[in-house]
């Protein structure tokens, strides 16, 4: 009759344990979660700093072309191009590139690096560079 309080006892005992770490498992679960949400909560000087922000102006010749330089990129011809909404450039020895007015230049620019630099090293050379799209296409 002892033996059996006994392991009554001790299996109550446990299943407190196991009941009481639960709870601070879903406390400490609950606590981290709102930690990382509060800074997409927080507004004011802090979301200066964010990656992600909103385009600060569209891009025009002479913001492309001093972009261009910067990165050592040589054009033969940057103009505007008869739609209203793109710029036409043409690398020195190299690809065609629809640049578009709507999108940030220096991001332009860089897009236009990257994968510039990702297709020589995959030995391509592209013909063709659109960025009026969400997404760059590449023609080879």
């Amino acid at each position: 009759m002892v033996r059996r309080k006994v392991k009554r006892e001790i299996k109550l005992v446990f299943f407190k344990i196991l009941i009481i770490s639960i709870v601070i498992t879903a406390i400490v679960l609950l606590v981290l979660s709102i930690k990382n949400l509060l800074p997409l909560l927080r507004f004011g000087s802090e979301q200066k700093n964010s990656i992600i922000g909103a385009v600060s102006k569209v891009a025009t010749v002479s913001d492309l072309s001093k972009a261009l330089s910067d990165k050592n990129f040589i054009m033969e011809s940057l103009v505007e191009g008869s739609s209203s909404g793109v710029i036409i450039g043409r690398i020195k020895d190299g690809a065609r590139v629809y640049f578009s007015k709507n999108k940030e230049a220096k991001w332009q620019v860089l897009s236009l690096e990257l994968i510039l630099n990702k297709h020589t090293i995959d030995n391509k050379k592209p013909v063709f560079v659109d960025f009026r799209f969400e997404q760059p296409i590449v023609k080879f």
